[in-house]
């Protein structure tokens, strides 16, 4: 570890101070809440709109949890009103009334652009939808999160070789899989299936109990996506399992162990040794190959651009083995090379400081790192 770090200093106020006054006052700006329905996709470091004609169900999802889940950490009136004006956008634009179903992608106007229904947007409507429940107790929300999850079920779910489908037309037949998810055809994907997990989490949790098919998918991702001699969770699959892509992805490693040390404890610790077996060795591997001396985390083995999604999942999956020494070293990193401190909020990599907010970039993953830090440093040291 590089000299300096002061582990001392990261206490759960520091963390609920970074989330209230770095990341949501950037986000909370009027200026990127779009007039005709929801909010502006693309915006710079300054929060200036950069016009484009495409908005995302997995945007405002992750927009929807994160401002619900800062009004139950804050109670602070404006979060759960951005809250239901991301809800209000979801619903109005991306609910298939026919068929139901969350549609991929809208035109900047709310008009349909990509009609599609992948599991992986569905789970972050059940996400959002669950958190948002929590915090506002609107009706609605709750019926739209029992239809996500029995969409999801229903439709989703692989009865011959286990896991879920992912890719299907606005009337669910299946097809092939979406590009952006990186490779076309009849494929699975571990980060579909990881983000099922988490919105099950999420829904049995703050919603209703859904015990059998949090264990399924924690199976799944043990018995089929983890590779035991890499320690490492494979990307992508073919329909009956086989592994198509050998890729080491560090980000989604840390991530999804502790999404399964969560989804484990919310069910009195269903196969919780495994898991955390499987988790201190793939905390092992980071140390030893992914973490710069900068203290930031490469994003794949071959990729070593420093991602901001993955500096948040790395410190909060250290957090999760008690690793506070290694916690700091990410910290220290992130406010050296991502954080804003002229205008809040993170930029996407250390170089890539254009533009703060695209469809991909929401504060999710850096905001729940610092609630769920918070948390984790009450339970440990105050």
């Amino acid at each position: 570890m590089q000299r300096g770090f002061v582990i001392e200093k990261y206490t759960a106020n520091y963390f609920l101070s970074h989330a209230k006054e770095v990341i949501l006052p950037y986000w909370c700006r009027e200026s990127l809440r779009d007039p005709k329905g929801g909010f502006f996709s693309t915006a710079d470091s300054y929060g200036q709109v950069i016009p484009t004609d495409k908005k995302g169900c997995v945007q405002h999802a992750r927009l929807l949890w994160s401002f619900s889940e800062a009004y139950l950490a804050f109670g602070e009136n404006i979060y759960l009103q951005l809250a239901r004006h991301a809800f209000k956008y979801l619903v109005d634009a991306h609910w298939d009334k026919n068929h139901g179903g969350w549609y991929f992608y809208t035109h900047d106007s709310g008009a349909p652009l990509d009609t599609r229904k992948h599991l992986y947007a569905q789970s972050f409507a059940l996400y959002g939808l669950s958190s948002y429940f929590l915090a506002s107790g609107d009706f609605q929300a709750g019926v739209l999160a029992d239809k996500t999850f029995d969409l999801i079920m229903r439709y989703g779910e692989d009865h011959i070789h286990g896991g879920f489908n992912e890719s299907f037309t606005s009337d669910w037949i299946k097809c092939q899989q979406i590009d952006e998810f990186g490779m076309v055809g009849d494929y699975k994907t571990m980060n579909s299936h990881i983000h099922i997990l988490e919105a099950f989490t999420a829904y049995h949790t703050k919603r209703c109990h859904i015990t059998d098919p949090l264990k399924k998918t924690i199976d799944i991702i043990i018995d089929k996506i983890y590779h035991f001699k890499s320690h490492s969770f494979q990307l992508y699959f073919t329909a009956d399992w086989k592994c198509k892509k050998e890729i080491i992805s560090y980000g989604h490693d840390i991530e999804t162990s502790w999404l399964l040390i969560k989804a484990s404890k919310s069910i009195d610790g269903y196969r919780l040794a495994e898991i955390l077996d499987m988790q201190k060795k793939i905390g092992d591997k980071l140390k030893e190959k992914a973490i710069d001396p900068i203290g930031l985390i490469y994003n794949e083995n071959e990729d070593k651009t420093f991602y901001w999604w993955v500096q948040a999942e790395g410190a909060l999956g250290f957090a999760y083995m008690n690793d506070w020494a290694t916690v700091a070293q990410i910290w220290e990193g992130i406010n050296l090379h991502l954080v804003d401190s002229e205008n809040g909020e993170w930029f996407e990599t250390p170089e890539l400081r254009q533009r703060k907010i695209y469809v991909w970039k929401t504060p999710y993953h850096h905001l729940r790192s610092a609630l769920e830090l918070a948390a984790k440093a009450r339970e440990l040291y105050e």
